[in-house]
């Protein structure tokens, strides 16, 4: 995995082990660089439209019946077993939101693309990341969850007839503009969901061992 960032930061982790963890919700600022910044982080919205002949209630209230699945999931009716309801052909939405995690955001590959980033450094062992979670837990405590891809697609989907899918916190819409970014998401979750949380700076010369400046013009 490869950190693209101005050069100063770079070098402040590389020489020093300092950086900052953003949260999912601080990338809703706008006044964040080009092509981090969103408004809609950590949000997207399913759809169901219910069968023709929809029915729940009564013995239509079985798990086989994927109209029955939706009402309940999406809270849309309810009907016990004395009394049914016809949906037919109705629709019914959901917003999600994620909850706030802390965020370290990274590239999968090289070759990826982030504008107005001009230095590389490539994390060379998984022990970055258990340096990371012990340096955090002395300011906040965190559980590390790993690392995902970003999902590079509309935050509005179809409901597949399971659950609510994909945590939105790993969408990022526009695919043709930051596909290239190859994005992979280092993420923490707070151990007290009840808190408010906002981006801190660490700090670790144990993170340098773990680090390795990428010459990019040799890339380009």
């Amino acid at each position: 995995m490869y950190r693209f960032h101005k050069e100063e930061y770079n070098n402040q982790l590389l020489s020093n082990g300092k950086t900052r963890i953003g949260t999912l919700y601080s990338y809703r600022n706008a006044e964040l660089d080009k092509g981090i910044a969103d408004i809609n982080e950590g949000k997207k919205t399913v759809n169901y439209q219910f069968s023709e002949n929809a029915i729940i209630g009564g013995k239509h209230n079985n798990q086989e019946n994927k109209d029955f699945q939706a009402a309940n999931l999406f809270g849309t009716a309810y009907a016990d077993e004395t009394s049914t309801i016809y949906l037919g052909n109705a629709k019914t939405s959901q917003n999600i939101e994620s909850k706030n995690y802390y965020i370290l955001c990274l590239a999968k590959d090289i070759d990826a693309n982030f504008e107005n980033y001009d230095s590389c450094l490539e994390i060379i062992s998984e022990s970055f990341f258990e340096e990371l979670t012990i340096v955090i837990n002395k300011q906040t405590p965190v559980n590390y969850l790993g690392c995902f891809e970003v999902e590079y697609r509309s935050r509005e989907e179809n409901w597949n007839k399971k659950d609510f899918g994909i945590n939105p916190c790993l969408i990022k819409e526009n695919k043709e503009k930051y596909v290239q970014q190859k994005e992979i998401r280092a993420i923490w979750e707070p151990v007290n969901e009840n808190i408010h949380i906002e981006p801190i700076f660490v700090e670790s010369l144990e993170l340098c061992k773990y680090l390795k400046k990428v010459n990019l013009e040799q890339y380009e």
